[in-house]
């Protein structure tokens, strides 16, 4: 009984595994739809909202910088300025003149925009695009945990799963160890009863044979006592007497 409902437990388990898998799989085949859905809705947005700033912010720096020189200016120290991207919040993306040896320590702090200042249009586009790009990079990661979620559910109920069936099969183990030493040990539990009935009937057996021996010579002396009285009878009667017996013999 106790194999019986082991088999049945894991039957059950394995079928609740492939239910849970056929789940988690539809769930993952869903959220990867819709995410595909969103991205190609954002790409197409994005696109669009990108390709009017670039051609807005385009033809703002094509007129100033036509007749820049390429090669740069010289900073302070008389040598060819470095031209660097700022970061700012202001002038995210806009490139500037800087001494070369910022980074080194000692620079003259010569400072000059390269880009002409941005238009209020083109930093409203690009805050846009970085929020946008944000929100998006944030549902990927949403989505990623989402999707590592059930994986790790899987991995915890197939691990699960492993550890009970190495449960079940050291338990099985463990149950056959114990029905053969039962076995050997009823087995010599029969044998010394075997024995012990068998000196038991060969004691009956002697104690039968010296009561029917006994019950024999009683029976002997018996029959010796009958038969004396009988002669003792007849000779005192004078019906035979030994001169008889011998005459008769």
């Amino acid at each position: 009984m106790r194999i019986e409902r082991e088999a049945e437990m894991e039957r059950m388990r394995a079928e609740r595994q492939q239910e849970m898998k056929q789940e988690m799989k539809e769930l993952e085949n869903r959220l990867m739809r819709e995410m595909r859905e969103r991205m190609n809705d954002f790409m197409t947005n994005s696109s669009h909202t990108f390709e009017m700033s670039i051609s807005h912010i385009t033809g703002s720096s094509g007129t100033v910088e036509s007749g820049a020189s390429t090669e740069g200016p010289k900073c302070y120290c008389d040598l060819k300025a470095k031209s660097t991207i700022a970061f700012t919040k202001e002038n995210f993306g806009r490139r500037f003149w800087g001494c070369v040896k910022f980074k080194d320590g000692g620079h003259c702090n010569y400072f000059a925009w390269r880009d002409p200042k941005m238009c209020s249009y083109g930093r409203r586009v690009i805050t846009k695009l970085r929020a946008m790009h944000s929100q998006s990079r944030g549902e990927q990661c949403t989505w990623e945990s989402i999707e590592r979620e059930p994986r790790h559910e899987t991995e915890v109920i197939v691990a699960m799963t492993e550890q009970h069936r190495e449960e079940i099969v050291n338990m099985s183990k463990q149950h056959c160890i114990e029905i053969e030493k039962l076995k050997v040990q009823n087995r010599a539990n029969i044998d010394a009863m075997i024995v012990q009935h068998r000196l038991e009937i060969d004691v009956e057996r002697r104690v039968s044979d010296v009561k029917i021996s006994g019950y024999r010579a009683a029976l002997g002396v018996c029959l010796f006592l009958i038969f004396g009285i009988f002669a003792a009878h007849i000779f005192s009667t004078g019906l035979c007497t030994p001169l008889k017996l011998m005459l008769a013999a």
